[in-house]
């Protein structure tokens, strides 16, 4: 069944579009030559995709109640951030190459909309500066999977191998990483 309808006129509008907003509401937007019957018929025509995206907005919000909540840093706070985690990810990175022994080149702290890190084959590391708002544990993580890209430049079974003989329990780590990741 769907949630109440509101509908609304605008001499913007060439079509009539349904609209889903965050909070669940569902807008009809139509210009002023098309009646609200006709409007209706064609909310009823995409009454399915409506029911489908309305359960995909709940499934998303019930996932994320659980997420941790990382802060967004401002221009200003950036710098401060970089340089956290750039200490923080030498750290950890010298701390966890005393059992791999893997080379590296150089290590960056960059501000990326959808990466942890990566690994390039040239052997450099690069980081979100977000890792140092993460716990500890979830860092590891992190910082292990980069490091091991070294050595394995994708993900299967001898990568994950790799990965184990540090952080045993990745799975879970990196369940939880992909939850603090869409907040």
């Amino acid at each position: 069944m769907l949630p109440q309808l509101n509908y609304i006129k605008s001499a913007r509008m060439r079509r009539v579009s349904i609209v889903i907003g965050s909070s669940s509401e569902v807008t009809v937007r139509m210009p002023f030559g098309v009646s609200e019957d006709r409007a209706r018929r064609f909310v009823e025509s995409k009454k399915e995709w409506i029911e489908k995206m309305l359960l995909k907005m709940k499934r998303r919000e019930k996932k994320q109640e659980g997420a941790l909540e990382l802060p967004k840093g401002n221009r200003a706070d950036l710098k401060i951030y970089k340089a956290a985690a750039l200490g923080l990810v030498e750290n950890k990175i010298q701390e966890f190459n005393k059992f791999y022994g893997f080379k590296y080149k150089k290590i960056t702290i960059r501000n990326t909309s959808s990466r942890w890190g990566s690994a390039s084959k040239k052997g450099n590391l690069s980081f979100n500066y977000r890792i140092a708002m993460l716990p500890p544990e979830l860092a590891d993580y992190l910082v292990v999977h980069e490091l091991c890209h070294l050595k394995e430049m994708n993900h299967s079974i001898n990568f994950w191998a790799l990965v184990a003989k540090s952080i045993p329990d990745y799975k879970k780590r990196r369940k939880e990483l992909r939850r603090a990741q869409s907040v």
